[in-house]
C-alpha cells in the first residue's frame, strides 16, 4: 500500500502544484505575495527551481516510478488481481478531482472552448491577502491581470509593498 499511497499520487500532485505555481499563477505573482510576507523576493536560484529543475525531477521520477513498476508481493505472497485494483484505486482518489475540477471549470464557463480555457487559468479577483492594507495594493497592482484577456503567464507588473 506504501507504492500506491505515497509513490504515484505525491510525485503527480507536487509535480501539477509546480506546473501551476510557476506557470499559470505566476513566478512573479508568488515571488510578490512571498515579498508581502516575509519583506524581500526569493532570488533566481528559486525560479529556477520552480519552473525547471522541480518539475523534470518530479516527472523524471514519476516515469521511472512507472516504468518500474512491479506487482507487489509479501514474501512469496502473490496478491490477487482484486488487491492490486484497489491499490489503483486508493492512488486515483487524491490524483482524479485534479482533471475532473478542471474540466468542471472549463465547462462552466461561458464562450469559446479557447475563451473558456483562458478564462479559467486568469487569477480570481477573490485571490489576494487577507490582511485589508495587504489587499487594496495587492488589487492595484494585480488589477490588469484581472481586467484583460490575457493568460496569467505572461510578464505581470511587480508589487511594490513598501509603502504598505
Amino acid at each position: 500500500m506504501d507504492w500506491y499511497a505515497a509513490a504515484f499520487s505525491v510525485c503527480t500532485i507536487a509535480f501539477f502544484e509546480c506546473i501551476v505555481i510557476a506557470w499559470i499563477y505566476g513566478s512573479d505573482r508568488l515571488f510578490d505575495d512571498i515579498k508581502m510576507m516575509i519583506g524581500y523576493r526569493p532570488n533566481i536560484w528559486w525560479r529556477i527551481c520552480w519552473h525547471f529543475i522541480t518539475p523534470i525531477l518530479l516527472l523524471t521520477i514519476l516515469v521511472f516510478t512507472l516504468v518500474n513498476y512491479e506487482r507487489p508481493v509479501y514474501g512469496t505472497y502473490q496478491y490477487p488481481d482484486w488487491s492490486i485494483a484497489i491499490g489503483w484505486m486508493l492512488a486515483s482518489v487524491s490524483v482524479v478531482p485534479i482533471p475532473v475540477m478542471m474540466v468542471k471549470q472549463i465547462y462552466q464557463a461561458k464562450g469559446t472552448l479557447l475563451q473558456r480555457i483562458q478564462y479559467t487559468l486568469k487569477p480570481s479577483e477573490k485571490w489576494g491577502p487577507y490582511l485589508q492594507k495587504y489587499r487594496a495594493v495587492y488589487k492595484y497592482t494585480h488589477s490588469a491581470d484581472l481586467e484583460t484577456n490575457a493568460l496569467p503567464f505572461l510578464p505581470e507588473r511587480r508589487l511594490d509593498v513598501s509603502t504598505a
